[in-house]
């Protein structure tokens, strides 16, 4: 992992790294925005995304941030397309190049899955975020723009017991998911007995509490993390050369899986499959993507350095306001815009060599040397190109081949973090009953639909926020909150209690593939045979000197992180200005 270069930017974090160690590894991400509303794939061999409707056609003027419109014909250096963190970050390095830079969303508001908002209905005001939130320790590039911004991190909440449920039986364990997925032994087993309700809910030291670890149980999960991952470290951005790239992408996560003897049903199948679900590779599930994909995850996001280790006060949502601000000087630079409501239609070539950029029809076009595509590769081809020399087929088939995760994100916000009081820290993992996905369902009165569950509550406990997230099929089997809403208390309750049910004073519920400009969370994957042929040019690769690609998911490290976002903005900038 690469580190600051510079010594004030150590001193920067430096105060982050000494703190203990969080091994609350799962969830994570962000994204950039997407694009305008015409379809540009033909010929694709994959199938298009059917569980996000595409945005209709409307007619509302193209807006700056404060609502005023804006419309007519324009010249800037660079055109950015999209607003989330990524675009916001390749604006914000090219406008201290001194490039003339337009920033282009297609939503009425910034920051794509960057977003939140307050909490209501308790005494203490609080804050949460729609999408990703957390920042891990070798996630440099966060942690630089996070001090830049004067914005103050605190711990996750680690204090007391973690609560693991198998098979409805539940047991303590001490918060570090690394412990499970290197194989504690479940519940159920003769030597890890459950504890008894009154047991989990002190801080008495008893046996058990660690996990207690299982060769067996840890095997697939080291073997993909040690053997098959760490192969791929010199081939993070081009996985397709590695040695074993043509068997790995030949083949499904779930068939590898089952070679290894982790079948639907086993504990340690359910470990495994649910780092694809609800753990940092991102909201799918293990028969959706290749062993080439799943191994790659690993080495650029890896679970082992704890991605989830700190919380921000004032919550993620508001850095974009932050860098919209600096970037436009509240309005005044002309220099540098960011217009809302701008859906880009298509790119043409313009005058002088230089690419026109179509915003909702006819309504607004600029001119510029560069473009700047910053959004989730499965929306590119809603953008036409219609320029020369045309755009090759790869980058085409991949936007098509590139699908997002499906995940909803789900805050239960309480008076105080009550669960604290009885030594439990918040964070749950239990295996679902999923008769509908894996044929194989476990016992009735099991969890129906948290797999994990967080702490994201401030260092006071005020106000109280329980976090979890509804992931791949899961979330298209339940995609309203009616739906969602009674199986999370349920589940809650389950955990942490019945006032885990009763006494919630906001329920905040975000279905993110139900949002026409996001189509999924919190980042894409990859089918089998994808890496290994379109996306060889289509994953980010320049195109003619004039287009550059952005976004977390063009990232080699901590791709649907922050990280990954903010790392990508300023690759896509570099490349630009090395042009």
């Amino acid at each position: 992992m690469r580190k600051p270069e510079k010594d004030k930017e150590k001193e920067a974090i430096r105060r982050w790294l000494d703190r203990r160690e969080f091994g609350r590894i799962l969830v994570g991400g962000i994204g950039g925005l997407a694009l305008g509303p015409l379809a540009g794939a033909q010929n694709a061999p994959c199938p298009a995304d059917t569980t996000c409707k595409k945005p209709t056609a409307d007619n509302h003027p193209v807006t700056y941030p404060d609502k005023m419109p804006f419309r007519g014909d324009y010249r800037y250096d660079v055109v950015v397309i999209g607003a989330g963190l990524s675009g916001l970050i390749a604006a914000r390095a090219l406008k201290a190049a001194h490039k003339s830079v337009i920033v282009l969303e297609a939503r009425n508001r910034i920051g794509g899955r960057m977003d939140g908002r307050a909490t209501t209905g308790t005494t203490t005001p609080g804050y949460v975020d729609y999408g990703g939130q957390w920042v891990g320790k070798t996630q440099f590039h966060m942690q630089r723009l996070v001090a830049e911004l004067n914005i103050t991190p605190f711990d996750s909440y680690e204090e007391g017991r973690a609560i693991q449920s198998w098979n409805a039986t539940k047991n303590g364990f001490n918060g570090d998911v690394s412990d499970l997925l290197l194989g504690c032994r479940p519940p159920d087993s003769a030597n890890f007995p459950p504890f008894p309700e009154t047991h989990l809910k002190t801080c008495d030291a008893r046996p058990g509490f660690d996990c207690v670890h299982n060769a067996d149980n840890g095997r697939i999960w080291k073997t993909l993390l040690d053997d098959y991952s760490a192969q791929l470290k010199d081939f993070r951005g081009n996985p397709w050369d590695s040695p074993h790239a043509a068997a790995w992408d030949s083949q499904t996560f779930r068939k590898w899986l089952d070679d290894q003897g982790a079948h639907p049903g086993d504990y340690t199948n359910w470990l495994s499959t649910m780092q694809s679900r609800v753990g940092g590779s991102g909201g799918f599930e293990p028969d959706q993507v290749s062993l080439l994909h799943m191994a790659w995850t690993q080495q650029v996001g890896p679970q082992a350095q704890t991605p989830e280790k700190w919380l921000l006060f004032g919550g993620a949502g508001q850095i974009p306001r932050r860098l919209a601000d600096e970037f436009t000087n509240k309005g005044k630079d002309n220099h540098h815009r960011l217009v809302l409501d701008a859906p880009v239609t298509w790119i043409r070539n313009g005058d002088f060599g230089q690419l026109k950029v179509y915003v909702n029809g006819e309504m607004l076009t600029i001119q510029a040397e560069k473009v700047i595509i910053a959004i989730p590769p499965n929306l590119r081809n809603r953008i036409r190109f219609e320029i020369t020399p045309e755009l090759p087929q790869d980058y085409i088939d991949f936007a098509a081949c590139s699908h997002m995760g499906s995940m909803a994100k789900v805050h239960c916000v309480y008076e105080t973090a009550f669960w604290r009081k009885e030594c439990l820290n918040g964070s749950a993992a239990g295996n679902i009953h999923r008769p509908q996905i894996d044929k194989i369902g476990t016992p009735d009165g099991n969890l129906e639909i948290c797999e994990f569950i967080a702490d994201s509550s401030p260092p006071s406990g005020r106000p109280g926020v329980l976090t979890t997230f509804i992931a791949a099929e899961l979330n298209k089997l339940y995609p309203t909150e009616q739906q969602v809403k009674p199986r999370v208390l349920k589940d809650f309750a389950y955990f942490f209690g019945p006032r885990a049910a009763t006494d919630v004073k906001d329920f905040v519920y975000r279905n993110w593939n139900a949002e026409p400009w996001s189509c999924g969370a919190f980042t894409n994957f990859l089918g089998p045979g994808v890496w290994t042929s379109s996306a060889k040019t289509g994953w980010r690769k320049p195109f003619n000197g004039k287009i550059f690609w952005a976004g977390t998911e063009t990232s080699d490290e901590w791709p649907g992180y922050f990280d990954g976002a903010v790392n990508a903005g300023e690759r896509a900038a570099r490349e630009v200005l090395a042009t």
